[in-house]
């Protein structure tokens, strides 16, 4: 999550995140987390960021739950005046939210505060983006995909998201599937699946989590840790946990099946 913080820092508006998925699992500051919410987290702690998040099966979301009452206030507050909190027409939801996120995103947010005092700016974060703005051949669009598609290439070159200190962000799995006029208009930021040493570094704190977890013929954590490198960490945690549960032991036969 490094690379984007850093793309951010260099004065880059609007990324688009390619690869690894942000359901996957990873550590910071030694805790197991679904890197969506390390990025919420750094941008937040770093940057005073609410981040938003909008995909088409999971919606509009604007992390409530992790908002002092205050703060809570204060966000809705600036999302209801940009009517991203008002239910859209059918099939108008994503041209909705991206009209919202147009106006909010390019709006001054000198006068938001955090209830300490600090600035608050935004951050939006669009899942399965290739889903929102899909690259299809011309013609071939919905009429909802062309409004997406619009908006947000209009919105990631806008001179008032840079100014104003705020972020626009598409995740998608790989390249060439978000629209081009989407894509051309956004930095391309890789995500890479975990390399050796950082999946060593998980699997010994999910090891810890899982006590009772166990590898079959002896195997060690580092020589899983090279059997599994540049593969999703969800896969061994999901396999440390069962194996915590039931008590048998990880094959190296699932483990290989990892990389398939």
């Amino acid at each position: 999550m490094e690379s984007v913080l850093q793309r951010y820092e260099q004065g880059h508006c609007a990324l688009l995140l390619v690869g690894r998925s942000l359901h996957d699992l990873d550590l910071e500051d030694g805790q197991i987390r679904p890197l969506a919410e390390i990025l919420r987290r750094r941008f937040r702690q770093r940057h005073g960021m609410a981040l938003l998040r909008y995909g088409l099966a999971a919606g509009f979301d604007w992390d409530e739950t992790h908002q002092d009452d205050s703060d809570r206030r204060t966000i809705r507050a600036a999302l209801e005046a940009h009517r991203l909190l008002e239910t859209p027409a059918p099939g108008e939801e994503a041209p909705h939210i991206l009209r919202g996120l147009y106006s909010l995103l390019r709006t001054p947010t000198d006068g938001l505060r955090w209830h300490n005092g600090s600035a608050l700016r935004f951050g939006a974060l669009i899942d399965f983006g290739e889903h929102v703005t899909p690259c299809l051949a011309n013609g071939t669009q919905t009429r909802e995909q062309l409004l997406a598609i619009e908006l947000a290439h209009n919105l990631a070159q806008s001179l008032a998201l840079r100014k104003n200190g705020n972020l626009l962000m598409f995740h998608t799995r790989a390249d060439g599937l978000v629209d081009g006029l989407v894509s051309a208009a956004m930095i391309r930021v890789d995500l890479p699946q975990p390399d050796v040493d950082c999946k060593d570094a998980f699997l010994d704190t999910a090891m810890r989590l899982y006590p009772k977890a166990a590898f079959e013929g002896g195997l060690t954590r580092q020589e899983v840790a090279r059997l599994t490198s540049r593969t999703p960490n969800r896969g061994q945690e999901s396999m440390l946990r069962a194996s915590q549960r039931t008590g048998e032991a990880i094959t190296l036969a699932g483990l290989i099946g990892q990389k398939s």
